[in-house]
């Protein structure tokens, strides 16, 4: 799933990799697919995000093979944040730990996330804040997990690597 966001107009897009059991998903199922994530999104992140940042498309591809559905959701939504807006440079980290050995940097995420006032130091969040950015991008998580479609459903969150197929996460942490 590649999660597609502007930041006061800037780009930023997150990308977050799933498996699946069962059959995969068609075009109309990828489609479906997005619109949960979306939903999931503005139902659990959108009150992280102040309102300069707007997430425009979620798209989901299945990376099984060259010719495997992809599709997205349509509609945009704002974050939902009240506040002084940080800059485009400011992100929320998501560490991911994976169960095999890896070479390269691990797993992460920049989500863009917060305002000035969720700020404990000029570099560093505010314990409350990480905390309830845990707590809502577990819960957009399983929501996400909960996402089924005819023959097939959504498992849990990999890394992708290039070289050996993809490895399920042991833990994954919000940090500064």
């Amino acid at each position: 799933m590649q999660f597609r966001h502007t930041y006061g107009g800037i780009p930023s897009w997150v990308h977050w990799f799933f498996k699946y059991a069962g059959t995969g998903p068609s075009v109309t199922d990828a489609a479906a697919i997005a619109n949960a994530a979306k939903n999931a999104w503005v139902s659990n992140l959108a009150s992280l995000a102040h309102s300069s940042v707007v997430l425009t498309l979620v798209n989901v591809t299945d990376l099984t093979s060259a010719t495997s559905a992809q599709n997205n959701s349509s509609g945009t939504a704002p974050g939902t944040r009240v506040g002084t807006a940080l800059t485009s440079n400011d992100a929320v980290l998501y560490n991911q730990h994976i169960t095999r050995r890896y070479r390269g940097g691990k797993p992460r995420q920049y989500w863009p996330f917060g305002v000035v006032a969720d700020l404990a130091t000029s570099q560093t969040w505010a314990a409350a804040f990480l905390s309830s950015c845990a707590t809502l991008h577990n819960t957009c998580l399983n929501a996400i997990l909960a996402t089924t479609w005819a023959g097939g459903n959504i498992t849990g969150e990999v890394n992708v690597s290039y070289y050996k197929g993809s490895a399920t996460f042991l833990a994954a942490r919000v940090s500064a």
